[in-house]
């Protein structure tokens, strides 16, 4: 296999030989796959690399779309190695470390009792939010976290 240079930002990589994009790597039938993975030891021990995690090379430029990593942690490094043919095997290219932040989170109020009585039951329905998308997180139980939220109680006479 001849010397290739690899480029890569977190996104895509593209591959080059003696500084210009080589746009065919195998045939139309049976392109080249590039397979992005987490470095064992990075990141988040319980992480994982979700998304379409293999695709096809298309005019030499490997685009990894939507990527999603499950836990935030520090440290994370991402592998892409050709998956095929299998004579690429060895050839691969790494990301630089990165940190992925936790995702900030609210309670928000979905419903309470409208009539208040003194010494009477009352019920108040919150829900956890994306603070930054407002979007419901429905499954909370995907991670090991316990979540607290505090409510306050004002009288007004």
């Amino acid at each position: 296999m001849p010397n290739i240079h690899r480029f890569m930002n977190l996104s895509d990589c593209f591959f080059l030989l003696q500084g210009n994009r080589i746009k065919k790597l195998g045939t139309i039938a049976n392109p080249w796959r590039v397979t992005a993975t987490i470095r064992s030891g990075t990141g988040n021990p319980y992480a994982v690399l979700e998304g379409n995690t293999t695709i096809m090379v298309t005019e030499g430029w490997a685009n990894f779309t939507n990527l999603l990593i499950t836990h935030f942690g520090q440290d994370y490094i991402l592998d892409f190695n050709i998956s095929y043919p299998d004579e690429g095997e060895n050839v691969s290219l790494s990301s630089d470390p990165f940190t992925i932040t936790g995702r900030p989170l609210k309670g928000s109020l979905v419903s309470r009792s409208t009539t208040v009585v003194e010494k009477g039951l009352i019920s108040v329905v919150l829900e956890l939010r994306d603070e930054v998308t407002s979007e419901k997180i429905s499954n909370i139980t995907w991670r090991v976290r316990l979540y607290k939220e505090r409510c306050s109680l004002i009288l007004m006479y």
